[in-house]
């Protein structure tokens, strides 16, 4: 049983690379221009920007394919709207241009970024070398667990529910096609926040990691309750770790979190805007067609509301990921003063209160531009406001 706990240590510590867990995501984002020009030497498991390649041709390719579908859903919808719903017709419009912007800003911020996209990916492959996994550790496995089959598994069933809601209405052939195709523009909105999950769930790797050390610094500091000499110097004969090198590896966490932050902050936002004139137009555009109109049939209903759920579920998951990053930072100061201090030196609380004070002034987060938090707050504070913006409609609706 040793030996095989010592196998998987050993190919937990040597073998397991970033690229491992993160390379087949790689892949996909590049294919349609969301990871440009980043790519990994494998000898020396780092990443490095690749200022040639096909790749580069895919955000472009991306782009004038959405703006097609987009201008031949605009002539659809100027064709369709009659006299009496012109207004329904520009609020159309109006979604589909801030749905189109949302797209623009997405490829814009991968470019921009492309720098920091490097950065942050050998920033965790550096902490992965400098502290060691401890043994038994499944962090590379849970890791690739929810980026392959949680992250992009998730994205086919929601581009499939999408495909399958918008293929089951009732219009034209050529319609159906081109609605059906213009799920393209979700499809990379959802893949976007598929993107930015990833790479948080690199950087949660290296706080679940200190998380464990910490942990087993306490279980060898009990095993050896009786020994008069440092802990931390046993600790680190042991195993070569000691809390100087969590500090640091917290200091690389924090500084891959900011890295992503600032990546995805101005999409998260735009994502926001968007979601929530979409949450409060077509859920306006329900309620005048069923209760003023009563023009809607049940599977139009059924098309908006699930419309409605599809954004309520986007600003979800953009709070789920702050909510997660943050509850597991949240977990090394606990962990951290486990560790007993009985019969040791002054120096080993020292470090340990220094390590406090870092977790105190070092906070990870994730905001946007600091005006709000990306965490479990996001979604009802955006559903409130959709709330009382729809009130204020029907009761337009009502005076009229």
């Amino acid at each position: 049983m040793s030996r095989n706990n010592e196998v998987h240590y050993l190919k937990t510590n040597e073998d397991v690379t970033v690229e491992d867990v993160f390379g087949a995501a790689r892949r996909v984002l590049t294919a349609v221009g969301l990871h440009p020009g980043v790519a990994f030497a494998g000898r020396r498991r780092q990443y490095r920007r690749a200022a040639r390649g096909a790749p580069l041709l895919a955000a472009p390719l991306a782009l004038a394919l959405l703006l097609a579908l987009a201008a031949l859903r605009v002539r659809h919808a100027l064709r369709a709207a009659d006299a009496d719903d012109r207004l329904s017709g520009m609020n159309y419009i109006l979604e589909l241009a801030l749905g189109m912007l949302l797209n623009l800003l997405i490829y814009a911020s991968a470019f921009i970024h492309a720098e920091r996209y490097v950065r942050v990916l050998n920033t965790v492959s550096a902490a992965w070398t400098e502290l060691p996994f401890v043994p038994n550790s499944q962090i590379t496995r849970d890791i690739r667990y929810n980026i392959k089959r949680r992250a992009f598994l998730g994205l086919a069933a929601v581009t499939a529910a999408h495909i399958l809601l918008i293929s089951t209405e009732v219009e034209s052939q050529d319609t159906v096609i081109v609605n059906t195709l213009s799920i393209f523009g979700v499809f990379i909105q959802y893949l976007m926040i598929v993107h930015f999950y990833c790479l948080i769930q690199l950087a949660i790797s290296i706080l679940q990691n200190i998380t464990e050390n910490a942990a087993h610094f306490m279980n060898l500091k009990k095993s050896v309750l009786g020994n008069n000499d440092c802990w931390s110097a046993d600790w680190e004969g042991k195993s070569g770790t000691t809390l100087s090198r969590l500090e640091v590896n917290y200091s690389k966490a924090y500084v891959a979190v900011a890295e992503v932050n600032a990546c995805f902050q101005l999409p998260a936002l735009a994502s926001t805007v968007q979601a929530f004139h979409a949450m409060v137009g077509e859920a306006h555009a329900l309620y005048h067609g069923v209760v003023v109109d009563h023009d809607v049939g049940p599977q139009k209903a059924i098309i908006i509301f699930c419309t409605v759920l599809s954004q309520v579920f986007k600003i979800y998951l953009l709070g789920h990921i702050g909510s997660i990053l943050k509850d597991e930072a949240s977990k090394i100061g606990p962990a951290l003063h486990d560790i007993p201090t009985d019969k040791q030196d002054l120096r080993l609380m020292l470090e340990i209160q220094h390590f406090s004070n870092q977790i105190q002034f070092e906070e990870i987060e994730l905001t946007v531009y600091g005006y709000f938090p990306l965490d479990a707050t996001l979604l009802y504070n955006i559903i409130t406001a959709a709330m009382m913006y729809l009130i204020i409609f029907v009761q337009f609706d009502s005076d009229a």
